[in-house]
């Protein structure tokens, strides 16, 4: 049973207890400073998940569209820290109380199901994403870093500095990598500022290689 089919077949001492938000595009659903106190589950919408550190630097998790849930695993691993989850278009969520959740967990055994897979695809995922990273090419791992400050609407105070630290790689091969881009019409440098010129082609070949 899927997600949506889960949530519209929960009990209904369950479901008088969804509360129901809308989140306007581009706002920030959850933050690291947050202390996650409920499950959310999305039924509208896209979101991405991501991390930033504090010298700026990206690392974009996933984007995950219609029926999903996140916040599960903060729920039950008490100070973990979460993932900064944006709104990429107009979101619906249900926010669940973790009390709620638990009492949910002992009603219904395909929404335990449910919960467990979730968390287990998201670790696969994630896995074999930062695996997928590591094995780049400096000219990828460039590449996924601009994109992704791109996407994030700050590519034009990255520096080579800083994106040498996000590829890391010594900027010597970061300059030979940009080079190259350059030369394939993905990326322009002028002025020490950094535009993206074909997205269509860089979000193709990433897919491609994160896939």
């Amino acid at each position: 049973m899927n997600l949506k089919k889960i949530v519209e077949n929960a009990p209904s001492e369950i479901k008088k207890e969804f509360v129901y938000k809308d989140f306007k595009k581009d706002s920030l659903i959850i933050s690291p400073s947050q202390t996650i106190e409920n499950l959310y589950i999305q039924v509208d919408g896209t979101i991405e998940v991501y991390n930033q550190n504090m010298a700026g630097s990206f690392f974009l998790y996933s984007v995950d569209e219609g029926y999903t849930c996140f916040g599960e695993v903060e729920l039950f691993i008490e100070g973990l820290k979460p993932l900064n989850v944006l709104a990429k278009t107009d979101c619906r969520i249900i926010l669940l109380k973790k009390e709620t959740m638990m009492k949910w967990m002992k009603l219904d055994f395909d929404f335990n199901l449910m919960l467990f897979k979730y968390m287990a695809l998201k670790l696969n995922k994630n896995s074999d994403k930062m695996a997928q990273i590591a094995f780049m090419t400096v000219k990828d791992r460039v590449l996924y870093s601009l994109y992704t400050h791109h996407k994030f609407g700050d590519l034009q105070e990255l520096s080579k500095e800083r994106l040498s630290s996000e590829a890391c790689a010594p900027l010597r091969s970061v300059n030979r990598a940009l080079s190259k881009l350059v030369d394939a019409g993905f990326v322009l440098y002028e002025k020490k500022k950094f535009s993206i010129c074909n997205t269509e082609e860089i979000e193709a070949h990433l897919e491609e290689i994160l896939e």
